[in-house]
């Protein structure tokens, strides 16, 4: 201030007003004139793309989207989906970083003799999209850690406070069964405890709770007229739990019940009562009912290995009144099956609400103490060894142990069983030699009587939830299979419906209740919307439609 050149400050706008505004104040004690400080955001977003400027004067970039390495255009500098539906990002922009992912992903360097080529970069990303899609993203994880290749995992949100690294910060904290960013900085000594608000809804819910109800108002003097003395205790106002409950529902984007909408939700099992989507429906049923105001109604509708009730809320009226919950079984059953009454396109996925690995489990009497011994027993016998699968040919156990057959090089028997009951019971006794199956409680006591053996988990890696039992991933690398539980709607439902009830299904999923819930009976809850659902519904589609081809699978 006070010469012709301007004063250098900071790259942000609020650096640059601070500055601004105390050289203005020494130039008012100066020459005893004011005058005005002008600063804005702008200023700051321009500093910071001082060097971009510069970048295209000399030709490194380019003004079209998606041309440049900062905004998508390079694949080296992107994320991709994987085979589960996760997501990774690599960011290996210096030429070692790049030449070690290449390496890493077993992709030809000379693919991309140059990375700078842009004309080169529509090929690479393909090569890229392709490796990454064709494992889990735990696979990954494990191949790329500790490397120079730049990766990592794209968490969900539900997904960050078990991460190694948040876990070991103790980044993340649960108050009153919320979880939450811990209070940052940190501090040797004098650590900070969590902070707790106050009790009832805060500023964000006070005022959609205001605006909300003053919008009623309005519009009840509008149809009414003044308000007298009898108006003065409306149904809203004797209700204040009723007002919260609104407020809330508008918070979350989610449509307040009306009062004359006594349609119930009718959530349809296609298995009978007391397996694992049963008691995931029952999980959700009290916290979706409190979201939506209405009758929430577990409706069982087992036969044909789920396709009965599958096929029922496919052929179902798209109103939204409907849903189905199912397993992996909804996508394997069309693939393979002559006549299921629906294909998969006849219904929209909606939410993941939990998933649960598969474990490979054998007899305890065959000389095998692990996957690889197992592998090796099969290869030196005469004949197949048997497996059964819990639900019979198509199940999920059943493809799983053909794609394990597959990829371990080994010739097995399948014998199928009507359910994981019978099919454990064939395994303690000798029938079979092994199965793959979900682990419950019935198989952890057979496990600890030293009747079954357990081999190994269906992951790439070590799983908590399998604590001490080595992944399949180990002898087979990528081998990676979970079972998941999710909940779809009638494909025609209109999307606006089906925006609203997976947001009431997330929300649900997000309370602390449903989760204890589902971590009781047995399965981990997650919260995986809409498009990660579709994205591995088509995904595992392909896979599973795969497998099923090279061994010739059929039902009759």
């Amino acid at each position: 201030m006070g010469t012709s050149r301007p004063p250098r400050t900071g790259p942000l706008a609020g650096l640059k007003v601070v500055v601004g505004l105390l050289a203005a104040v020494l130039e008012a004690r100066r020459s005893g004139q004011g005058q005005v400080v002008d600063a804005g955001i702008v200023d700051g977003a321009l500093s910071l793309m001082t060097m971009h400027y510069g970048s295209l004067a000399g030709g490194l970039i380019g003004t079209a989207r998606g041309s440049n390495v900062g905004d998508g255009g390079a694949p080296f500098y992107n994320v991709y989906a994987c085979a589960d539906g996760g997501w990774v990002s690599v960011a290996a922009v210096e030429t070692r970083f790049f030449d070690e992912l290449l390496r890493r992903l077993e992709i030809p360097a000379s693919l991309v003799p140059d990375r700078t080529d842009r004309e080169a970069w529509p090929r690479l990303h393909q090569a890229l999209a392709d490796r990454f899609r064709s494992r889990p993203r735990a696979h990954w994880c494990a191949l790329l850690k500790g490397s120079d290749a730049c990766f990592a995992p794209v968490l969900a949100m539900d997904e960050v406070a078990a991460h190694p690294h948040m876990a070991q910060r103790h980044a993340l904290v649960e108050v009153d069964g919320i979880t939450q960013p811990a209070p940052a900085p940190r501090f040797s000594r004098t650590p900070a405890g969590p902070v707790r608000g106050p009790r009832g809804p805060g500023l964000a819910g006070r005022l959609v709770r205001a605006r909300t109800l003053r919008g009623l108002e309005r519009h009840r003097r509008a149809r009414r007229g003044p308000r007298d003395e009898h108006d003065r205790r409306t149904p809203m106002n004797r209700h204040p739990s009723r007002r919260t409950a609104l407020a809330a529902l508008t918070f979350l984007g989610l449509p307040a019940a009306r009062a004359d909408d006594a349609t119930p939700l009718r959530i349809v099992v296609p298995t009978p009562p007391g397996g694992t989507n049963d008691g995931v429906a029952r999980a959700l049923q009290p916290a979706l009912q409190a979201l939506l105001g209405r009758t929430v109604i577990v409706d069982y509708k087992p036969g044909a290995a789920g396709s009965v009730g599958s096929a029922q809320v496919a052929r179902g009226k798209p109103d939204g009144s409907t849903l189905l919950l199912n397993n992996n079984a909804v996508l394997i059953n069309p693939l393979i099956a002559r006549d299921t009454g629906y294909a998969m396109a006849d219904l929209a996925p909606l939410v993941v609400a939990a998933t649960a690995p598969l474990v490979l489990i054998c007899n305890a009497d065959l000389p095998a103490t692990d996957v690889r011994g197992l592998v090796a027993h099969a290869r030196q016998q005469s004949r197949p060894l048997a497996y059964a699968s819990a639900g019979g040919v198509g199940s999920l156990g059943h493809l799983a142990m053909e794609r394990f057959a597959r990829e371990a090089g080994i010739q097995l028997l399948h014998v199928p069983y009507t359910g994981g009951g019978p099919a454990q019971l064939a395994v303690s006794s000798g029938e079979v030699a092994c199965v793959m199956t979900t682990l419950n409680a019935a198989l952890k006591g057979q496990v600890e009587a030293g009747r079954i053996r357990l081999l190994g988990v269906a992951a790439a890696r070590p799983t908590p939830l399998v604590p001490g039992v080595p992944p399949i991933g180990d002898t087979l690398p990528g081998f990676a299979l979970d079972a998941w539980f999710g909940l779809l709607a009638p494909a025609k439902t209109d999307p606006a419906v089906l925006g609203r009830i997976e947001s009431a299904l997330l929300a649900a999923l997000a309370t602390a209740p449903v989760r204890a819930q589902l971590t009781t009976i047995g399965v981990q809850p997650v919260a995986i919307g809409a498009v990660a659902f579709q994205a591995r519904v088509t995904e595992e589609s392909r896979s599973w439609a795969e497998v099923i081809r090279e061994r010739k699978i059929a039902k009759d």
